[in-house]
């Protein structure tokens, strides 16, 4: 009975020691797992400053129209030419140099073409689209437009190009971010051309909700009832100056090499309104605005342009 019995006492101890021993290995592999899970997640933030989408810059204006219809958009030239040194970040294919300059606001038949124009540069669902526009935005009962440079005061329906299809056009692109950069509140208040009040901005949010398409953005230079402020020393203005420097690079508020789309808003925004508070002395405000086509939800804040 003595052997029996140290036979059966020891049976618990051999129970534990397995139990033990089950206990380390899934330890090693929980260790295993983390180790690998933290490997992939650093390669990932090392490597993701290499790796990012191809970007495409356009600019369309109005810029002169005919006499006595409009005020010309001052400094419409300038603006766009100061998106040329951003070159180097952009897609290149060696025949179409990039940023491009569109005609687009010529007329609104040739607004029309727009999306077709962007899909001819765009070289993959990944890419992002930045579609730089300026022109009078004006509204007409209760619906926003742009005012296209064959605009005439006594014709205006043919001179005209709605926000809405604007917005579509953008949206029918195949790309996986579009942002639509406007300047389109040079002037808020023109009797002759009927508008007493700022028709365009408190729509600008409803149109862009109603595409309900995440991949569209719109930075506006303006808020509602604000206008869009020029500097004569810049010979810019200010919503233009300021994004071409926040593309290019100072608006990499956190360091990582890329200029997100949340960062390009507080980076125009903060200056934008600094400015525009000392130079009028307080009396006037200008608060860029910026419009996610998500819809309700918390943004994401997607790349807009690696910094060069």
């Amino acid at each position: 009975t003595g052997p029996r019995s140290n036979r059966q006492s020891g049976r618990p101890d051999g129970r534990r020691s397995g139990a033990r021993r089950g206990a380390r290995r899934l330890r090693r592999r929980a260790v295993i797992v983390v180790f690998l899970a933290l490997l992939v997640a650093l390669g990932f933030l090392l490597y993701e400053p290499f790796v990012h989408p191809q970007v495409h810059l356009v600019s369309t204006t109005a810029g002169e129209y005919g006499q006595l219809e409009a005020p010309p958009i001052d400094f419409s030239v300038e603006d766009i030419g100061g998106f040329q040194p951003l070159a180097a970040a952009l897609y290149q294919d060696g025949e179409r140099p990039e940023p491009r300059v569109l005609g687009s606001m010529r007329s609104p038949a040739r607004m029309e073409e727009l999306s077709t124009d962007l899909s001819e540069i765009v070289t993959s669902e990944s890419d992002v689209v930045i579609v730089y526009a300026s022109g009078h935005g004006f509204g007409a009962d209760g619906t926003p437009f742009l005012m296209c440079r064959n605009f005439r005061v006594q014709n205006p329906p043919a001179g005209r190009f709605g926000l809405r299809a604007l917005l579509e056009e953008l949206a029918d692109v195949d790309a996986a971010v579009k942002l639509l950069v406007i300047d389109a509140a040079r002037y808020d208040y023109d009797p002759r051309l009927g508008f007493l009040v700022d028709e365009f901005t408190p729509h600008l949010e409803r149109e862009v909700a109603r595409l309900d398409d995440p991949s569209v953005w719109v930075l506006a230079s303006a808020g509602t009832f604000e206008r869009s402020h020029v500097s004569q020393s810049l010979q810019r203005s200010l919503f233009g100056y300021f994004v071409a420097r926040g593309l290019a690079g100072e608006a990499d508020l956190d360091g990582d090499q890329m200029v997100r789309v949340q960062e390009l808003h507080r980076f125009t925004s903060a200056h934008i309104a600094d400015w525009v508070e000392r130079s009028t002395a307080g009396a006037e405000t200008q608060q860029p605005l910026l419009v996610w086509g998500g819809g309700a939800g918390h943004p994401p804040d997607p790349i807009v342009l690696p910094v060069s």
